[in-house]
């Protein structure tokens, strides 16, 4: 969170960024670029969830707007297990995997606990487990590279891990900065990747981009803002080069999530504040569709908690009100198939089961099909949840009810084989 005043928020974040001392870039102006097939039986229906009660902060200017329910449709497509069950699952608990990506004909997915990352084919096979002792990690994918970063406790830095895409450390670990992240992300073209994080240190969000050089350019003061309460942050690319980002955080003051850009060495443009309230944020997903960017989250609102999506364009202006996925109780992943955005989030029953299904939306927010079932419920919860493209449909890894990892591969709308 950031504390204070939301209009004296935004000029501590970014205007003051322009003429700090802190800043190691000056804010450049850059034009905005234009293991077996799936039965059906195997998935079980669901009824509809009630409509839920007033009373929602719906955020800056465009309110929010629920997203009606639906049953719950058979997932189509091809089931792997990446990872058996554990013989006892519940002792100790198994892990889950977030932020799928490919890299060429592999995916790499990580471990939830931040104990490190799994690759494996498209199709499920060959999956290799990779252990690293990083805290608070984030992975992205450039230049045929697996770049794994987080907190190196022994040297107490960031330090960033390249491996191949078999999992296997390419060169040195690379010093990112000299400090512990109270969050970490990270986004990549085909050349280049940013990462950002919130120094506890410098009250700041900073950033550091690296290209073909694995030195990679000087750390950079991205806003400033006292963000504390496990601030979260994403990356999206804008074009090469540039890259849009969004965090979020809470304390005394309320709650703030907001939208910046930069490129490798220095800030770009005004910020644009996206969501304020009470209610806490955590970012699950954010990436650029055609029409600009898409973000998801998950909403903690007391006891409301829920899955949020919104539209913006290239600037970072909002172009719809909060899309509240009715019935949902937490976000897990987004990605973007061309003119659709597919959206991971976690359901739970009456009985306290959990399960994570898909849903595709269009650009403007609407859905183009019902909620998918990826797996039936099971009592198992942090389902983890990553999603990629994949061909004309996705890729998605979950835990499933039985503790295993489980990666399903459908079409563009959940029902169909890719």
């Amino acid at each position: 969170m950031i504390a204070g005043s939301l209009g004296a928020l935004l000029g501590l974040l970014f205007a003051a960024a322009c003429s700090s001392a802190h800043d190691a870039g000056s804010a450049t102006p850059v034009a905005d670029a234009d293991v077996a097939d799936a039965n059906a039986a195997e998935v079980s229906p669901r009824e509809a969830a009630p409509p839920p009660p007033d009373g929602y902060d719906g955020g800056v200017g465009l309110g929010l707007a629920d997203v009606a329910d639906t049953p719950c449709a058979a997932r189509g497509g091809a089931l792997s297990v990446l990872r058996a069950a554990p013989a006892d699952f519940m002792q100790p608990e198994p892990i889950s995997l977030r932020r799928l990506a490919a890299i060429g004909a592999r995916r790499v997915a990580e471990n939830t606990d931040g104990s490190g990352f799994m690759v494996f084919d498209a199709d499920g096979k060959n999956a290799t487990s990779v252990s690293s002792l990083l805290a608070n990690p984030t992975s992205a994918v450039s230049n045929g590279r697996i770049l794994y970063a987080g907190h190196n406790d022994e040297d107490l830095e960031i330090d960033i891990q390249p491996h191949d895409a078999n999992g296997a450390p390419v060169g040195a670990a690379i010093d990112l900065a000299d400090e512990d992240p109270e969050g970490l992300a990270a986004g990549a073209d085909s050349a280049a990747t940013l990462f950002v994080w919130a120094s506890n240190f410098s009250q700041t969000i900073r950033a550091r981009g690296f290209g073909a050089a694995p030195a990679g350019t000087e750390p950079y003061v991205l806003a400033f803002g006292a963000l504390v309460g496990e601030p979260s942050l994403a990356v999206s690319t804008v074009k090469d080069g540039l890259f849009a980002v969004v965090f979020s955080g809470e304390g005394p003051g309320g709650s703030q999530t907001a939208f910046g850009r930069g490129t490798l060495t220095s800030r770009v443009g005004d910020p644009t504040e996206l969501f304020s309230g009470e209610a806490r944020r955590r970012i699950a997903g954010f990436a650029r569709t055609p029409a600009g960017f898409a973000l998801l989250v998950t909403v903690l609102d007391d006891a409301n908690t829920y899955a949020m999506l919104v539209l913006m364009d290239q600037g970072g202006r909002r172009t719809s009100a909060g899309l509240k996925l009715v019935g949902t109780v937490g976000a897990a992943a987004l990605a973007v198939q061309g003119s659709d955005i597919g959206v991971l989030a976690e359901r739970r029953a009456e009985n306290g089961t959990t399960t994570i299904e898909f849903r595709p939306f269009d650009v403007a927010g609407a859905p183009i099909g019902p909620w998918v079932c990826l797996d039936t419920p099971g009592p198992l919860g942090d389902l983890g949840g990553g999603l990629t493209t994949d061909g004309a449909g996705y890729s998605a890894v979950f835990r499933a009810k039985d503790g295993s990892i489980s990666l399903a591969r459908f079409d563009r709308l959940g029902t169909g084989a890719l």
